[in-house]
């Protein structure tokens, strides 16, 4: 029985760092910003919330997309542009 905690353990400790590293890319590539026209980017951090969808579910994808859209908030600093 010990055997099958430990497989249990390991499925969910693999789970939370692949749900680190979508982080970590949805980050990154909304850092990496494809400029189209004169302040008009792309970014592609929804391709990380799109993978989480698919391998983790919808709870793990929201966190990706609020963490990843809120670094992309405050390097654009969307904020002043509401004063």
């Amino acid at each position: 029985m010990n055997h099958i905690s430990d497989l249990e353990s390991m499925k969910t400790r693999s789970r939370w760092l692949f749900l680190v590293g979508l982080i970590a890319l949805g980050i990154l590539a909304n850092t990496l910003q494809v400029s189209v026209l004169f302040n008009v980017y792309f970014v592609f951090g929804s391709v990380a919330v799109m993978l989480a969808i698919v391998w983790l579910g919808m709870p793990a994808a929201i966190l990706v997309g609020v963490i990843a859209g809120l670094y992309t908030y405050l390097i654009w600093q969307i904020g002043r542009a509401h004063v």
